[in-house]
C-alpha cells in the first residue's frame, strides 16, 4: 500500500514537470524542417566555375581532358611524344609542356604507358575565388594495369 501511494504521487510529480515543459504546440507547426541546415542560416552560395580567358587557344584547349584518348607514345634520344585522339576525330602530337585542357592543363610527363596533364581549376565561390590543381593520367590502353608495360609503343635510341 506504501508502495503504491509512493508510486501514484511519483507518477504525479512526473506528468506535472513533463506537462510544464512540453511545448504547447505538438501540430507540424512545432516540427523542424528537415531540409533546413542545423548551422547557419541556410544559405548556401552556388559554386562557379571560372574558365581562363583565350589568350592563344590552341585546338586542344576546345576539349576536358578526360574527352582525349592516347594513341601511341614515342620515347627516345631525340625526345618525349605522344599522339591523342580528340573528339573531333584528329589525332595531334603531345610533348612535355604542351597545353590541354580548359582548365590551363599542361603535360607534366609522358611515361611508358600514360600521360600525365596537370591543371589548374578555379571556381567562385561567393566572393571568393578557390583555385585547386590537379593530376590527371590518360593512359595508352586504359582496360591493361599501371604495372604491365604497354603494347602499343616504340622505344628509340636507349
Amino acid at each position: 500500500m506504501i508502495r503504491t501511494k509512493a508510486l501514484a504521487g511519483f507518477l504525479c510529480l512526473f506528468l506535472s514537470v513533463y506537462s510544464a515543459s512540453a511545448p504547447a504546440e505538438t501540430g507540424v507547426e512545432a516540427r523542424r524542417e528537415p531540409f533546413k541546415p542545423l548551422v547557419g542560416n541556410g544559405n548556401v552560395e552556388p559554386i562557379i566555375p571560372i574558365l581562363p580567358e583565350p589568350e592563344h587557344h590552341g585546338p586542344l584547349q576546345n576539349f576536358e581532358v578526360e574527352q582525349l584518348r592516347v594513341t601511341g607514345i614515342l620515347l627516345g634520344g631525340l625526345g618525349t611524344y605522344a599522339t591523342i585522339l580528340a573528339p573531333d576525330g584528329k589525332t595531334y602530337m603531345l610533348t612535355l609542356g604542351t597545353a590541354v585542357g580548359q582548365y590551363e592543363g599542361t603535360v607534366s610527363d609522358i611515361s611508358e604507358n600514360a600521360v600525365q596533364v596537370k591543371e589548374i581549376r578555379r571556381f567562385l565561390v561567393g566572393n571568393q575565388e578557390i583555385q585547386k590543381e590537379q593530376e590527371i593520367s590518360l593512359l595508352l590502353n586504359p582496360l591493361q594495369e599501371r604495372s604491365q608495360p604497354a603494347s602499343r609503343f616504340v622505344i628509340l635510341g636507349r
